[in-house]
């Protein structure tokens, strides 16, 4: 018998490169997100030898490239890509066991994460841009979170 899963939210190319590592549970959603800081670390490369001062802790605890971050049924796990090589698990988290908000970040949104081991992380998404394919991944996010659906807030 074969059952089709439902398709992902999200960024089908993300969850399509996750496949392949995620076995347990179906893929719900899947978006690719920047760190913050992450813009520090791209434009301190011009800055020749002073760049890696600026930028020496500035995605910490997350590596200076983009997460991938999916949602299945049970967790929420993050995954680091560097150019050109295969993801690797950051780190994955029981629904209900961690803690999560949105804010608004002038043209992106801002997903806070506390995260056991990792502590808090922040990831910034599209707001107006592309954003129609991240945000139903952010609601499963907040769904899953320690204490239930919070509210978005727009400042």
């Amino acid at each position: 018998m074969n059952t089709a899963l439902p398709r992902p939210f999200g960024h089908s190319w993300v969850a399509k490169e996750l496949g392949t590592f995620v076995f347990s549970a179906p893929i719900l959603g899947a978006i690719q997100a920047a760190p913050k800081g992450l813009l520090l670390v791209s434009v301190s490369r011009l800055l020749g030898a002073l760049g890696p001062l600026l930028a020496k802790n500035a995605t910490s605890p997350l590596p200076a490239s983009y997460v991938y971050l999916a949602v299945t049924d049970k967790d929420l796990r993050l995954y680091g890509r560097a150019f050109n090589a295969v993801p690797f698990e950051l780190g994955r988290w029981n629904k209900f066991n961690y803690g999560a908000s949105l804010r608004a970040r002038g043209l992106r949104v801002s997903l806070d994460l506390a995260l056991e081991g990792l502590g808090y992380v922040s990831l910034l998404t599209p707001r107006y841009f592309g954003a129609a394919a991240v945000r139903p991944v952010l609601d499963l996010v907040i769904e899953g979170r320690r204490g239930g659906p919070a509210t978005f807030v727009d400042r």
